[in-house]
C-alpha cells in the first residue's frame, strides 16, 4: 500500500511539475510565433517593396532597396518631431504633445496615385480591425477643392488633416515624396516609415509591430534567414536562431 501511494505521490508531483513547464514556456513560445509571422511579414514586404521600388524604415530592420523616397530630415528611433495639423473640415487643430501612442500618420494628396490607391484600402483596414491602430490622414501639397471632390467620392469615417503651409512638416522634414506613412509607438518615437503606396503587407505588417513593440527583426542583407535576436529588451526576451 505505501508503495502504491508512493508511486501515485511521484505520478502526481511529475504531473504537475510538466504542468508547471508548460504554463511558463507559452508565453515564451508565443513570443516566438509572434516574431517569426512578423518576421515572415518583414520578408514579404521586402520582396513587394523591391518590386514596387518602395522602401520600409524599420526600428528592427529595413526593407527595399530604394531609398530614394524616405524622408530626408526624419528616421526611424528618433523622437517624433513637433507637429500641428488643422483638421481637414472644421476648426481646430492635433499637435503631437495632443496624440498618445501608438497611431499612424498618412501624408497623402488627391493628385497622386499611389495615395488614391492606398487610401480606400486603408479605410476598408480601419473600418473591419484590420488595423488596430488610430490613422490620421494629413493633406499635403494639394488644392482643397480638388482634395473635398476625391473625398467625396468616398464615403468614410476617418480623421483628415491638412499640413499647415505655413509651417508645413513636410517640407521641413523632407516628406517630398508621398504617399508617405508614418507609425509612433507609445513611447513618442519613430517606429516605421513606409515610403510608398501602403498595401495589405505593409498594412498587416505596420499593426502587428505597432502592438508588439520590441517583437522580431529583419536583416535585408540576408532576408530568407531570421536574425538571432528577435525580441529586442522591449520584447523583454531573447529568442534563438531559428533552424
Amino acid at each position: 500500500m505505501m508503495a502504491k501511494r508512493h508511486l501515485i505521490g511521484v505520478i502526481l508531483v511529475t504531473t504537475l511539475l510538466a504542468l508547471a513547464g508548460q504554463w511558463t514556456a507559452t508565453p515564451a513560445r508565443a513570443d516566438e510565433e509572434k516574431a517569426l509571422h512578423i518576421y515572415d511579414l518583414a520578408r514579404q514586404l521586402h520582396s513587394e517593396d523591391i518590386d514596387n521600388g518602395n522602401y520600409t524604415a524599420w526600428v528592427n530592420g529595413n526593407m527595399g532597396h530604394d531609398e530614394t523616397g524616405r524622408p530626408g530630415k526624419l528616421d526611424v528611433g528618433q523622437a517624433m518631431p513637433d507637429f500641428q495639423f488643422k483638421y481637414f473640415d472644421r476648426d481646430g487643430q492635433i499637435t503631437r504633445k495632443a496624440l498618445k501612442g501608438p497611431y499612424i500618420l498618412n501624408f497623402w494628396a488627391s493628385w497622386c496615385p499611389p495615395c488614391r490607391d492606398e487610401f480606400p484600402l486603408l479605410v476598408e483596414n480601419i473600418e473591419n480591425d484590420g488595423l488596430t491602430v488610430p490613422v490620421y490622414f494629413v493633406n499635403v501639397y494639394d488644392r482643397k477643392a480638388d482634395a473635398q471632390r476625391f473625398l467625396a467620392n468616398m464615403q468614410l469615417k476617418a480623421t483628415i488633416l491638412v499640413d499647415d503651409p505655413k509651417t508645413s512638416f513636410a517640407e521641413k522634414y523632407g516628406l517630398h515624396a508621398i504617399p508617405q506613412t508614418i507609425l509612433v509607438d507609445a513611447e513618442g518615437n519613430v517606429q516605421a516609415i513606409h515610403s510608398g503606396g501602403m498595401t495589405d503587407y505593409s498594412i498587416e505588417f505596420f499593426n502587428e509591430i505597432a502592438n508588439n513593440p520590441g517583437i522580431s527583426a529583419f536583416d535585408a542583407s540576408d532576408p530568407d534567414q531570421p536574425p538571432e535576436n528577435m525580441v529586442t529588451e522591449a520584447g523583454k526576451s531573447t529568442l534563438s536562431r531559428a533552424n
